[in-house]
């Protein structure tokens, strides 16, 4: 358990007793304070040795009181040392500070103000009041949404709207699986009864497969998605490197457009008409953003190719597959959407934007030619489809923040989802430095249950601590370790270091830039002196 939070007071020490010049950084060690004077303390070790520490800042401690001190670093004969606070001295701290912050800005103070402040400071977002407003809106008008939630969503600069809220409720509630989901598209297809609604599924699959049929060749235009729109639009302006701030009041007025009866969503240039007369002024956009409105918007609708694209209409074919024919269609064309992990793995065929835009056209396709039958469960289908679709919108927004990803896994042609986190030692920082990174990834498999990793690669050396459900996986990895270490050796990485522990705690995308904190405790040397 993690003892305390550290920070404030600090002390150095130029002469290492014994017992120092054995401690690293992070260490912690307790000891009896002998003296306090102006500008340094006299403090006595468990090894019977007294040191002279000089203060950095004033500190609140008693003679004769016990402390206990973290090393800060090491350097030669000086070793830096800091008092320990207890959690609730630095919430008592960290409040008073807060408060007085939300004074400078003119917002509220109360209990949930603190909150909201105290998340959004976490999430390293500047707390103005624009944003503490924000947030406080949000969780003010969905339900099911609450402080750290909707600061989460603003920390990855996705619009807190009710689609969104409900995508990251189903991840966090491990609610949403895109192998999971995927599996039960799958199942609810196989099980259409209904003759007419076959046929035509049937004959879509037959074309899908490269079997020449008889299919009409009449095209249906497909609707322009306004979450797709905006999708692109974020993606747009982001590449652009438009401010936060402003891609945010475009975002609000780009839904304020889509809600807009008298306007068409599905034309392209009254949006793009409706983007150029934005008050940039009002907005506060610099000249610079406003130049690249014309490259935006040609950006949008060059990457949004379902608008570009035809889709069958499906009539009878001279060649229809029989019902087993039509399953073993549907797992062609479903297997299509899985990663399978073996040895010739290909980055390109990890490429989850690939991925995810794939499954989307193909489960759109789908859905049209649904879309021209009646058939009993049809409600079901298309909000199975309808989840499906939302999530995978949502999963491909925080796939542009590096942060979370789901992967439909085949291992030895059973599907998984893999779920892939991506921990940014500073957040701030865009690239990741492939040379010094830190990946959790969580597997549910059908015979391990639950198997999560912490790897952390340095150059060419890595670390993992692995958690599983129960001590005899534990077991079973212990005793196969060596397969990792070859396949490892194999790609030209070595294993340096592993450790094995019970899953204890529940590691999500809100709190997965703990996990180091999780799985790295601070050695504590408690002596009696």
């Amino acid at each position: 358990m993690r003892i305390a939070e550290f920070f404030g007071e600090q002390l150095n020490v130029y002469s290492k007793a014994e017992i120092l010049s054995k401690l690293n950084k992070g260490d912690v060690v307790r000891a009896k304070v002998l003296e306090v004077a102006a500008d340094k303390l006299l403090l006595k070790l468990s090894d019977g040795n007294t040191i002279s520490a000089a203060l950095m800042n004033s500190i609140n401690v008693k003679k004769g009181e016990q402390v206990e001190l973290v090393v800060k670093d090491t350097l030669a004969d000086k070793v830096f040392l800091e008092t320990v606070k207890t959690l609730e001295q630095k919430n008592i701290q960290l409040e008073s500070e807060i408060k007085n912050e939300l004074m400078d800005i003119g917002a509220k103070s109360d209990k949930k103000g603190v909150e909201i402040a105290r998340q959004i400071k976490e999430s390293k977002l500047p707390l103005e009041k624009e944003v503490f407003n924000k947030v406080m809106e949000t969780v003010e008008t969905y339900k099911g949404v609450s402080i750290e939630k909707a600061v989460y969503l603003l920390s990855k600069n996705i619009i807190p709207l009710e689609k969104n809220i409900s995508c990251l409720n189903q991840i966090v509630d491990e609610k949403y699986k895109i192998g999971d989901e995927l599996n039960k598209l799958f199942d609810n297809l196989v099980s259409i009864k209904d003759e007419n609604t076959n046929n035509l599924l049937k004959t879509f699959l037959t074309k899908n497969l490269g079997i020449k049929t008889e299919a009409s060749n009449e095209k249906a235009n497909v609707e322009v998605k306004p979450q797709l729109i905006l999708e692109k639009l974020g993606e747009e302006l982001k590449n652009n490197k438009i401010s936060p701030k402003v891609q945010n009041a475009i975002k609000e007025k780009v839904i304020e457009f889509f809600k807009n009866e008298n306007l068409n969503s599905k034309d392209p240039k009254q949006f793009a008409e409706f983007l150029k007369n934005i008050d940039f002024t009002e907005k506060g956009f610099i000249n610079a953003e406003k130049e690249s409105m014309d490259k935006i918007i040609k950006g949008i609708f060059e990457k949004i190719n379902f608008e570009k694209k035809d889709t069958p209409v499906i009539k009878e074919s001279t060649k229809i597959l029989t019902e087993n024919d039509k399953r073993e269609a549907l797992e062609k064309v479903f297997d299509k959407f899985c990663v399978k992990m073996n040895d010739s793995l290909t980055k390109e065929e990890l490429n989850m934007k690939n991925i995810y835009r794939e499954i989307y056209r193909e489960i759109e396709s789908i859905k049209q030619v649904l879309e021209q039958a009646e058939f009993s469960g049809k409600g079901d289908v298309f909000e199975n489809i309808d989840n499906l679709q939302s999530n995978l919108r949502f999963l491909n927004e925080l796939n542009n923040h590096n942060t979370y990803i789901q992967i439909p896994l085949n291992v030895f042609d059973k599907n998984h989802t893999g779920e892939l986190y991506i921990l940014k030692k500073k957040p701030s920082k865009k690239s990741i430095d492939m040379d010094d990174v830190s990946l959790f990834l969580s597997l549910n498999t059908q015979n391990l249950g639950q198997v999560d990793s912490l790897v952390n690669v340095n150059k060419k050396n890595v670390s993992v601590n692995i958690r599983a459900e129960s001590k005899k996986v534990i077991n079973f990895i212990k005793k196969n370790y060596t397969d990792l270490y070859n396949v490892l050796l194999k790609k030209g990485y070595k294993l340096v270091d592993i450790k094995y522990r019970m899953i204890e705690e529940k590691v999500d995308i809100l709190n997965v830039n703990d996990i180091e904190e999780i799985n790295t405790k601070r050695q504590k040397f408690d002596y009696k002196i």
